[in-house]
């Protein structure tokens, strides 16, 4: 994989939208934080200078104007900054679009989002499709119905059926931060071939209390160890998000 020489774009360029030469997508937007991160990781005055995922954008030399972004966010309490953050970012990248009131697991369709009402000083980061977690017990869980996307699927239509006819080689970065749906999303981009093929880096953060039974975080880890040989996603398994 190389690496793409770091440059910034004024807001104001003009820029060809039809084509994603690389893509960003960021599961778990919450406020929008990661998603500022890694987009303006080169402008100093803009959130933390210690994010190790600006960090990590500056070491792969990401040029934000060569990515297409995309962000998934179930708390409907985002919305309306999301959307105000998705425009502000339109002049930075190829393409942002953030869906606000949609979760990505391995299949179409709706679901339930459990609240977390407890952790305000943290964006009640701990909302989760479980019913059965700490902080969702502790508020009471309460729940919202929301969109639910087959993340496989979705990565296949946009960048596998692309690369596919047009021959390119786009670079792809996730972030995985779905409070216990990691399990599932990752085992469905794995048996579909989707896992070590198509994803050049996968930043996760496992919640061990929603993992299922005999799937505990060591014995992902080690399976990733055993195979790193065989596959090309190289993998990230700070907890990066408590780094801003």
């Amino acid at each position: 994989m190389g690496k793409h020489t770091s440059r910034w774009l004024s807001p104001h360029s003009t820029m060809d939208k039809s084509i994603c030469p690389n893509f960003y997508f960021d599961l778990g937007s919450n406020v929008g934080d990661s998603i500022v991160h890694f987009v303006l990781h080169n402008i100093t005055s803009v959130g933390s200078t210690s994010s190790a995922l600006r960090r990590f954008a500056n070491r792969i030399g990401v040029v934000s104007s060569e990515y297409c972004v995309y962000g998934f966010e179930g708390n409907p309490i985002f919305n309306d900054g999301l959307k105000k953050l998705e425009q502000l970012l339109q002049g930075y990248t190829k393409k942002t679009e953030i869906r606000t009131e949609t979760v990505v697991t391995d299949e179409d369709g709706t679901t339930q989002l459990y609240l977390d009402l407890v952790n305000e000083d943290h964006h009640f980061w701990g909302s989760s499709i479980h019913n059965d977690t700490r902080d969702i017990v502790k508020s009471g869980s309460q729940a919202v119905n929301v969109t639910a996307v087959d993340f496989a699927k979705f990565l296949k239509q946009r960048v596998v059926d692309k690369r596919e006819c047009k021959g390119t080689v786009p670079m792809v970065v996730v972030r995985m931060d779905i409070e216990g749906a990691e399990y599932r999303v990752i085992r469905s981009l794995f048996e579909q071939g989707l896992l070590c093929h198509y994803i050049d880096y996968l930043i996760v953060e496992f919640h061990e209390d929603s993992a299922p039974i005999n799937s505990s975080i060591p014995q992902v880890l080690a399976w990733f160890m055993e195979n790193n040989d065989r596959c090309q996603t190289q993998f990230i398994f700070e907890d990066i998000e408590n780094d801003y």
